[in-house]
């Protein structure tokens, strides 16, 4: 039998994904606009994650996973992915304090070894959470990469990777 048709709200997440893509785009090519570093990392911040969302979407869709255990999966990847990005970035000597009374600690940096460590726990605790019975990992094993590749060219523009 043919694959079921892309969901309403495939869609709707593809087209407005490509809106803010587009919108992006047309940004940098206004005449009036310089091209801040933080613009193209935020760019390629989105895009990597945005990429990353649609491929996983769109190959589990055709493996016939559920939507909703698509989504539910990809929610928990990307909310351990981005605490792990931060947490890894605060010296252990400061987690007592923000842990106890301090919560105002200010740690703008990011950390693609916590991307990696922490989502690939969120992928593992939701494929067990969400019963997953066909494996997942191996559409993160290599969309995941990627992923990390497109930000790093942001990391590159901003210059907080050398």
């Amino acid at each position: 039998p043919p694959p079921p048709p892309l969901l309403p709200s495939t869609t709707l997440f593809r087209s407005r994904l490509l809106y803010h893509i587009r919108l992006i785009l047309i940004a940098l090519h206004m005449k009036n606009l310089v091209l801040h570093p933080d613009l193209l990392f935020s760019f390629f911040y989105v895009l990597s994650f945005g990429l990353t969302t649609f491929i996983v979407i769109r190959i589990g869709l055709k493996r016939r996973y559920d939507l909703k255990a698509i989504l539910l999966t990809i929610s928990t990847v990307t909310l351990f992915a981005v605490v792990g990005s931060r947490l890894l970035t605060i010296p252990i000597g400061e987690w007592s304090e923000l842990l106890t009374a301090d919560l105002s600690l200010v740690h703008n940096g990011r950390s693609a070894l916590g991307v990696l460590l922490f989502g690939l726990v969120g992928l593992l605790l939701a494929q067990y959470i969400f019963r997953l019975r066909k494996p997942i990992i191996d559409i993160y094993a290599w969309t995941v990469p990627l992923g990390l590749g497109l930000q790093k060219i942001g990391c590159f523009f901003v210059g907080c990777c050398y």
